[in-house]
């Protein structure tokens, strides 16, 4: 019951503030037959407080991966912008990347070539890790689960 205690005090910790954040950054949280929609995402953090120690979420991307190239990406985003970048402006940054590589796999710039040369993707180096397109074209992709720890993203283990 302790984990469970824990996550229903951060979601009545951030339920009312919920409506301030973005809701691409909401999350359901689920303990028995109790749903809340809080936010887990790094600016949620502060508003949670000490309640957040220890929640799980899952991404796409991790701020301080060593994936190739992530660590100039976030360089370039802090230099350029002040501030940390967060999985959005990484999985942006990755599909621009992919798409690149996909023109030169085609080796054309139609809509049909592109589409096969992003079909032929396969274990791309990317900032958020390998990635590659299945025959069905969907993305495959390996996602991380991260937990907070001392109030900060840790990759969970």
């Amino acid at each position: 019951m302790g984990q469970a205690h824990a996550w229903l005090r951060l979601a009545a910790l951030l339920g009312d503030r919920a409506g301030e954040q973005d809701r691409s950054s909401l999350v359901t949280l689920r303990v028995g037959r109790i749903h809340r929609r809080v936010p887990v995402a790094p600016g949620a953090r502060g508003h949670a407080g000490p309640a957040a120690e220890g929640a799980i979420s899952g991404a796409a991307w991790f701020i301080s991966g060593d994936a190739p190239g992530n660590q100039d990406f976030v360089k370039a985003y802090r230099a350029k912008y002040n501030n940390d970048p967060d999985q959005f402006a990484a999985q942006a940054y990755a599909g621009v990347y992919l798409l690149a590589n996909g023109f030169k796999t085609a080796g054309a710039t139609d809509s049909k070539s592109l589409r096969d040369g992003l079909a032929k993707l396969r274990n791309v180096d990317t900032i958020l890790g390998k990635f590659s397109f299945n025959e069905s074209r969907d993305a495959v992709h390996t996602p991380i689960l991260q937990v907070i720890k001392d109030g900060k993203f840790e990759l969970f283990q």
